[in-house]
């Protein structure tokens, strides 16, 4: 029962990276070695894959990881990691596991931790919590355990939680986890379905060394038709097993009902836990009427992982201490006291459920009865407490946990002082003096105290032309290329060094300064958009607190509000004028913290507003700090109106109908998001002008995409796409080319030029969603093929076998030869061009072992002698990669070779069939369309669920989208398709249900070929037709839909009959199983296929006509040869030829890939005779050198080789010298006026460059300006 259930997508750990994993989710064991890299999205480190048996660890293939940020701790873990559900990829020669995904979880392996107290989780805790109770009466018994976090769905359990632990934390989402601080000491409650996965997180974050649980108790139950694992309730029983194991949890108790040991499926349950790597410790059956007035039969199950020693326990006799006193046992009877007898009259219906009024307590408040009754879990644990302490002296380790400490002062106070004012920035110590000046953009006149040394590492007082100053993008700085990064606080400036291992010393220290402990931390951009990460702290950032209890007001508040306000200013003073009717909206999104942070102290005049009267916003400049420069202050607004816009328009990041924008002006980046897809650039040219207005500055505004100008009505393109899209463009055509066309056209037209190169270069033009899916299909496509061609181009060359593979008949291994020569013996790897001359010589003569192993599945030598085909082992002779090849083993020599049998395992293969589901569109309403394309393999299941057909398929797999017969995203599909086993017996079964439900399957074989037995009946384009059809034919095996074609599938055995009763009066195709294609012609044009099938069958050969390939050629299809080549036709002789049918070769590597391929050609047997060696035939060969020069000589060098040459004098000597000075002056003057010419261009260049940044800053200080 357990291979038929699919409980271990958790703790079934892959030992490799095989090629079928690509696009899956699986777990692995890693071991992350070597520098971690970073970017905005994820770090990056490499891994190995990690397998532990019997205690040891053994590794294997390398990997990249792809963690998130916020797992960075885990690279500190000492041992291997849990890398749960990544999923994995393969880019080019590299295997990729992404562990970015939210269902993705990164875990330490190491299953003791050091720690100073027992941590314990309970899942389904219910209200009371019995097994945090039990807990809690051993922590009162002395031994260091609590209870970390609890888990249950029904949220009536978080009252009856909070009154046993008042301060207690809910998290009802994924994203209320993360806000929780990790590692925290109280108790949290979890209000989550433990089928979920999001709520693993805390195992991650909060780990615990005991899992306790109280599963469902019904299908446990002693009637005799309790379900157990054939109910969903029962089956979270292997949902505990497959997380414990997962995470390799040492300790995991569970209680359930009693009758769990009698029923059948207990074995299963042992059984599973065996397979997660656990062993039954403990096994009682207990019930709470040995200490409580409560009748509760209880199974107590304990497991530990296999590897831990434990000591056997020792209970004695009875598990209670004393047993409970009753009036029946003291044999005292008398008349209760009215007040005591109406607290024990009960209802009768309560009576009946499962009171006996013998064994009633007297009332008791609330808190009594939580301490005195509750599940039989918190008595068991006194039980336990020996086996704790036990444990504590034998299995753990503990240790005060890490202490975090204060970073120590990080800064040094510069002072810059100019004209009777002084700002103060807070730099690195140590710093060189250079990269700050470099940051502010000033010139320092003359030091005041200044050290000797250009490093800051004491208070200084520099004496400059002109203050450090704020613009729209930080520090007005004149150098782009700066390494520091400027922090704005509400009262000081830091610069850090974003680059550098004192980043995060430097930010605890300016958080520091910031806040206290109840408070949190939050960075953003200049523009006003939240920073998450540390790779976006480029520039210039601003930094905030944010108190606990305080929410944080989002910037987009103000998006429709910031239209109503009028600004002016009033001397070095700015004034914000808003209507009472917006007051309560603009006071509170507007970005005060921003505001101080540039050096703008804000008063609020007349807010709340009094008689209707508008609310006023003062923002003064603070003159003792760092600040905007008030004539751009309006600029500064104008951004923050346009980022609260596109805040509030923004896409959520996993969202599938959004595209990913950068808005910028100028070169500066603003914001950086997500806009849906529908979005039009002319809000942005709106929202610009409403800004505008509104700071009361000119409105004037281009937009760009690129290069180039977008006109209006445009919908916004995604950036990622545009920009791959351009460079593919400039790639394959003349740079020089687009450039004259895209400077003489104009700017509305530049777009279409784009577009005109691209097509004549076959590039696609990224114009809607859909491309993106089927350009996606196209480099998958591609990928495949290649790798695929990978697989067939090997040669014998590049690859040796493996050894211990081939034996003789002895029982020895055979000897792996790399050549043939007299009296060798073993096996002999060549490539199917040489193996039929080496089979040819060497047969027959050798009379001990010797085999001809040839690579490949095309094996000339099957026509000379039967050859056995196998998969062979091999290594590759450069780099060292395991394969398995393809090949053909021939005997040569009078004994034969054999392979090695040692490692073989027969194993029986169910009978299964690969089927084809597909869904249709049309045929659903649009909800349930739109569940079938979150859900496909859910919907097809519960499509056949409802006509009484469970667990019909497995292992589904090729999920595919279409519309309109090509790759699409899911959201635009109107073809939903994938590929799943289903069970040969119940194949029939499934058909015949098929198409009636909406379901369309084709059934297949393994090789991807039609299942044999089958037939169809085409009937319409029409589905009321098809199943009218389908009522009259008995036996009918489902409806069958080809685009908008019906049909009814029958067995092929009936398939002539129905077809006559279907379609009265046509003549049933014939059925033939099609092997060959010929090309028949040329015949009389006016013959049609009637006519073509009448001299096949009239010429004895049974052919299909396939369709016509003109007015006088046919396409045929048969299972036989033609009788004739040449046959005749109504007296006209024709041709018959085979056409070539297009069948994708078999690959030579069955599984690998060979890594660093090097041609055959380089091998020992035809290496090319290196440069350096002497030939002995060409001692005196004075063309010798030039044979061998690996470059082009001059005429200086060939005339002072060492060959003699031949003496001339007289005149002739005279005319050669001469010739050959003047040869030599010019190529002196060649390469001169080529080193001139380099130069010169190399100047250009730098100018150029110069220049361009010169127009650059000019431009931005016009827009500043504006």
């Amino acid at each position: 029962m357990l291979d038929s259930l699919e409980w271990r997508r958790l703790s079934k750990f892959a030992s490799d990276f095989v090629p079928g994993m690509h696009g899956t989710h699986q777990n692995f064991l890693v071991q992350p070695f070597g520098a971690v890299a970073s970017d905005s999205a994820c770090k990056i480190v490499r891994a190995e894959l990690v397998e532990v048996s019997n205690g040891i660890k053994h590794t294997g293939r390398k990997v990249v990881l792809r963690l998130r940020h916020e797992d960075w701790f885990m690279l500190e873990a000492p041992g291997p990691l849990r890398v749960i559900q990544a999923g994995c990829h393969q880019l080019h020669q590299e295997f990729v596991l992404d562990c970015t995904h939210p269902r993705t979880l990164v875990a330490s392996y190491q299953p003791l931790v050091q720690e100073s107290t027992v941590q314990v989780a309970e899942v389904f805790s219910g209200g009371f919590g019995g097994w945090a109770q039990g807990a809690y009466v051993l922590h009162r018994a002395g031994l260091p355990i609590s209870t970390r976090w609890t888990l249950d769905i029904q949220e009536t359990s978080i009252p009856m939680q909070q009154a046993q632990v008042p301060h207690l934390a809910c998290v009802e989402t994924l994203e209320d986890l993360r806000e929780l601080t990790p590692h925290a000491d109280e108790q949290l409650h979890i209000n989550a379905n433990v089928e979920h996965d999001w709520w693993l997180h805390c195992l991650v974050h909060r780990p615990i060394n005991v899992l306790v649980a109280s599963p469902p108790l019904q299908p446990w139950n002693n009637h005799e038709k309790a379900p157990g694992l054939n109910s969903s309730d029962g089956r979270l029983m292997l949902r505990i097993v497959d997380v414990a194991g997962a995470f390799g949890i040492p300790v995991v108790g569970i209680e359930t009902c009693a009758g769990i040991f009698q029923h059948a499926h207990y074995p299963q349950i042992l059984e599973a836990w065996s397979a997660a790597g656990y062993r039954l410790h403990l096994q009682l059956q207990l019930n709470l009427l040995d200490v409580l007035p409560c009748s509760r039969p209880r199974a107590m199950l304990v497991f530990v992982k296999q590897y831990l020693s434990f000591p056997d326990p020792e209970l004695g006799d009875a598990w209670n201490a004393a047993k409970r006193s009753t009036l029946s046992n003291a044999l005292a009877i008398f008349d209760h006291p009215p007040e005591i007898q109406g607290s024990l009259s009960l209802a009768p219906e309560v009576l009946n459920m499962y009171m006996d009024p013998w064994y009633l307590p007297p009332a008791r408040d609330q808190a009594e009865q939580m301490n005195q009754l509750g599940v039989s879990t918190a008595a068991v644990c006194k039980v336990l407490e020996d086996q704790v302490c036990q444990a504590l002296e034998t299995g753990f380790s503990f240790s005060d946990p890490l202490q975090y400490h204060t970073t120590p002062e990080e800064f040094v106070p510069i002072a810059f002082q100019s004209q009777g004012r002084v700002v103060v920035l807070q730099v690195p110590r140590g710093i060189a003096s250079e990269a700050v000046f470099l940051q502010v953009g000033l010139k320092v006149d003359a030091p005041l105290g200044c050290p000797q040394a250009p490093f800051f590492w004491e208070p200084i007082t520099l004496s400059t032309a002109e203050l450090p100053h704020l613009h729209c993008g930080g520090l007005a700085s004149h150098c782009a290329s700066s390494q520091l990064c400027t922090v704005l606080t509400a009262g000081q400036t830091f610069l850090i060094e974003p680059a550098s291992p004192r980043l995060w010393p430097q930010l605890l220290c300016v958080f520091d300064s910031l806040s206290s402990d109840q408070e949190d931390l939050l960075c953003y951009s200049l523009c006003g958009q939240r920073l998450w990460y540390a790779e976006d702290f480029v520039g210039c950032i601003v930094a905030a607190t944010l108190a606990q209890e305080a929410p944080e007001l989002a910037l987009s508040l103000i998006s429709e509000d910031f239209v109503a306000t009028k600004m002016h200013m009033e001397g070095s003073s700015c004034v914000i004028t808003c209507p009472a009717s917006n007051a309560m909206n603009f006071w509170l999104g507007f970005p005060f913290h921003l505001s101080e942070a540039v050096g703008w102290s804000a008063e609020t005049v007349n807010f709340p507003c009094q008689h209707e009267q508008p609310m006023q916003l003062r923002l003064h400049p603070a003159m003792h700090r760092v600040h905007t420069a008030p004539h751009l202050l309006p600029s500064q607004l104008r951004i923050w109106y346009i980022v609260s816009r596109l805040e509030a328009c923004r896409c959520e990041a996993t969202s599938e109908h959004g595209h990913l924008v950068e808005v910028q002006i100028v070169a500066f980046r603003i914001w950086e998001g997500r806009l849906p897809a529908s979005f039009e650039v002319d809000r942005l040219t709106d929202w610009w002008s409403e800004a505008s207005v509104a700071c009361a500055i000119p409105e004037g505004v281009r937009l760009f995409s690129g290069p180039h100008q977008l006109p209006e009505h445009t919908e916004g393109v995604d950036l990622s796409r545009t920009t791959s899209f351009v460079d593919a463009v400039s790639a394959s055509t003349s740079s020089q080319k687009l450039f004259n066309a895209l400077q003489t056209g104009k700017d509305e037209q530049k777009w279409q030029v784009v577009v005109d190169f691209a097509k004549e270069a076959g590039i696609p033009v990224p114009a809607g969603i859909n491309l993106v899916a089927r350009a996606e299909q196209r480099v998958r496509k591609t990928t495949q093929r290649k790798k695929q061609e990978g697989r067939m181009q090997v040669r014998a060359g590049d690859v040796c076998i493996a050894e211990n593979f081939f034996q003789n008949e002895d029982g020895t291994t055979a000897a792996m030869l790399t050549g043939l020569r007299p009296g060798a013996t073993g096996v002999l790897l060549a490539d199917a061009d040489a193996a039929a001359e080496l089979m040819q010589t060497m047969k027959g003569v050798q009379p001990d072992e010797l085999g001809l192993l040839v690579l490949g599945h095309a094996c000339p030598c099957c026509a000379i002698e039967e050859g056995s085909r196998l998969s062979f082992p091999a290594v590759g002779r450069h780099c060292g990669s395991k394969l398995l090849l393809a090949g053909c083993l021939h005997s040569l020599g009078g004994k034969a070779v054999q392979v090695s049998k040692r490692h073989n395992v027969d194993v029986p293969l169910p009978d299964v069939l690969v089927c084809t589901f597909s869904l249709f569109a049309d045929e659903w309403e649009a909800e349930s369309w739109a569940a079938a394309v979150q859900a496909p393999v859910k919907t097809v299941v519960q499509a056949f669920a409802r006509v009484g057909l469970d667990k019909i398929l497995s292992e589904p797999w090729s999920r595919q989208f279409r519309l309109k017969g090509k790759a699409s995203s899911p959201s635009l599909a109107d073809h939903i398709s994938f590929k799943a086993r289903v069970d040969s017996k119940s194949c029939d079964t499934l058909l015949a249900n098929s198409g009636h439900n909406h379901v369309y399957i084709v059934p297949r074989r393994q090789d991807q070929s039609l299942q044999s037995g089958y037939a169809i009946v085409w009937l319409g384009p029409t589905r009321a037709e098809a199943i009218k059809a389908s009522l009259q034919v008995p036996g009918q095996l489902g409806l069958v839909r080809a685009r908008d074609r019906y049909g009814l599938r029958v067995p092929e055995s009936r398939h002539e009959a129905i077809f006559k009763q279907l379609r009265p009066g046509q003549a049933a195709p014939s059925k033939l199983d099609v092997k060959h294609l010929w090309r028949m012609g040329p015949v009389p044009a006016n013959a049609d296929a009637a006519a073509i099938q009448a001299w096949a069958n009239g010429s004895k050969w049974t052919v299909k006509v396939l369709k016509a390939l003109g007015p006088q050629h046919w396409l045929l299809g048969s299972q036989v040869e033609p009788p004739q080549a040449y046959p005749g036709f109504n007296g006209q002789t024709v041709m018959v030829t085979k056409v070539p049918q297009r069948a994708a070769p078999t690959p030579i590597v069955q599984s690998g890939h060979l890594q660093g391929r090097q041609t055959s050609a380089e091998t020992p047997l035809s290496a090319p005779r290196s440069s350096t060696e002497e030939d002995p035939w060409l001692t005196n060969d004075p063309w010798a050198k030039a044979a061998f020069a690996s470059t082009r000589t001059s005429f200086a060098s060939l005339s002072a080789t060492s060959t003699p040459s031949r003496q001339v004098t007289g005149p002739s000597e005279q005319r050669f010298q001469a010739q050959e000075a003047r040869l030599q002056a010019l190529e002196e003057n060649l390469q001169t006026l080529k080193e001139q010419h380099e130069q010169g261009h190399a100047q250009l260049l730098q100018q150029q460059a110069v220049d361009r940044q010169t127009a650059q800053a000019a431009n931005t200080a016009l827009h500043e300006q504006q």
